[in-house]
C-alpha cells in the first residue's frame, strides 16, 4: 500500500504519491502531479524517500504546506524492519516545486499500522504497533516555518492514547480551515484494534470483542499547541479498524473500516463548530455507498472530501464516494441520522 496526499490550494495544488510495493519489492518511490498532469522535472524526479517502505501513513498540514511520509515496512537486503523515518515534502518557490527536508527519526523506534495527522507546524503519530508490540503513545513533531529546524517534543510531554491499539485512523482541524478553533487547533485518533482492556466510560465498554479480537469505539483528541487531551465525549458509532481520516472545514471524518462482523461503510462526523456544553461536538453518520476498509481520502478542495478504493471480501475495489458535510453526500446520510 502506497499513500497519496494532496498539498493545499495555497498557493500550488500537488498530490503526491509515495512508497508502497511491486512485484520487485517494497519503493521508495515519490511521484508528484499537479492537477492531473504528472510533474516530470529533474528537481521532481529526483525525490525518493529515504528507505524503501509499504504501508507508510501520511499527513497534510495546510499551514504550513507540508505533506509527511511516516513510519510502515522498509526493506533492508532481505529482511523487513518498521521504519521510524519521516519524510518531509513543501511547496517552495514561485513555480511552487516540491522540495524535500530530512525530518529526525521517530524517537521511540520503528512503527508501523499507526495514526498520522498534522495541523499548525506540528506532526502528530499516535499509536500502531512497534518491535514491543501495541502502542498507546503520541509522537509529535514541532516543524513550523523553518523544516530544518525539526524537532521531537519530549518523552515527558508525550500525549497517550486511552489504550494501546493499532490499525487507527487519525485527523485534524486547522486555525485556517476552521476559526471556531482559533484558541485550540485539534488532532483526533479513532478506532483501531486492541487487547480489550476493559477500558470503559459512562456508556460503558468502548471496545466490541471476538476472542482475542477487540475492535475500538474510541475517539481521543488533543490540543495541538499544549498537546493536552480534550474531552469531547466523541465515539464511533460502530468499533472497527483499518478506517480512514480526514478534515473538512470545521469537520473531522472517519469512514469504513472493519467490524468483527465485516466491512462498514459508516461515516461518523464530528462537527467542531458546533459545541454542546454537555455533550461535546455536534455528532451525526452517514455512509459509504460500499462497504470497504483500507481506504484513502483526501480533501477536495475546501468543502469536499473523496473516498478513494479500499478492500472488501472480494479483494481491491475501484469505489470513489465524494462526500460534503453541508449536503451529508454520501449514500444514505440525512439529518435524521445525526445526535446531538
Amino acid at each position: 500500500m502506497l499513500h497519496q496526499l494532496t498539498l493545499p490550494p495555497r498557493p500550488h495544488t500537488q498530490l503526491i504519491f509515495a512508497g508502497g510495493h511491486d512485484s520487485s519489492g517494497y519503493l521508495d518511490t515519490v511521484d508528484v502531479y499537479r492537477a492531473t498532469k504528472r510533474d516530470t522535472s529533474d528537481s521532481a524526479a529526483a525525490l525518493a524517500l529515504t528507505g524503501k517502505r509499504a504501508y507508510p501513513v501520511g499527513a497534510a498540514d495546510s499551514t504550513t504546506h507540508t505533506i509527511f511520509i511516516t513510519g510502515g515496512f522498509e526493506q533492508q537486503r532481505f529482511t523487513y524492519i518498521k521504519s521510524d523515518g519521516v519524510d518531509m515534502f513543501r511547496a517552495a518557490g514561485e513555480d511552487g516545486a516540491v522540495v524535500q527536508y530530512s525530518a529526525p527519526p521517530m524517537p521511540l523506534g520503528g512503527i508501523c499500522f499507526h495514526g498520522a495527522a498534522a495541523t499548525e507546524g506540528t506532526l502528530w503519530v499516535g499509536g500502531g504497533t512497534g518491535d514491543y508490540g501495541m502502542s498507546n503513545v503520541v509522537q509529535v513533531l514541532d516543524v513550523g516555518a523553518d523544516a530544518d529546524a525539526a524537532a521531537w517534543r519530549s518523552a515527558d510531554v508525550t500525549p497517550r492514547l486511552s489504550s494501546n491499539r493499532t490499525r487507527l485512523a487519525a485527523a485534524s482541524l486547522s486555525t485556517d480551515d476552521c476559526p471556531a478553533v482559533s484558541s485550540s487547533p485539534v488532532v483526533c485518533f479513532a478506532g483501531g484494534e486492541g487487547d480489550g482492556d476493559n477500558e470503559e466510560d459512562d456508556e460503558g465498554s468502548r471496545w466490541a470483542c471476538s476472542g482475542s479480537l477487540c475492535m475500538s469505539t474510541a475517539v481521543d483528541c488533543f490540543d495541538a499547541v499544549t498537546g493536552e487531551a480534550v474531552e469531547t465525549g466523541l465515539k464511533l458509532t460502530e468499533a472497527r479498524s483499518r478506517l480512514v481520516g480526514v478534515a473538512v472545514g470545521c469537520t473531522i471524518v472517519f469512514a469504513g473500516g472493519k467490524t468483527l462482523d465485516g466491512y462498514s461503510s459508516r461515516v461518523d462526523a464530528f462537527d467542531f463548530s458546533v459545541k454542546d456544553p454537555a455533550s461535546g461536538p455536534y455528532s451525526y453518520t452517514s455512509e459509504l455507498s460500499a462497504e470497504r476498509a483500507d481506504l484513502a481520502a483526501a480533501r477536495s478542495g475546501s468543502s469536499e472530501a473523496m473516498f478513494v478504493g479500499g478492500m472488501d471480501d472480494s479483494g481491491v475495489v475501484d469505489v470513489v464516494d465524494t462526500w460534503s458535510p453541508s449536503e451529508f453526500r454520501a449514500t444514505g446520510g440525512s439529518a435524521e441520522s445525526a445526535v446531538f
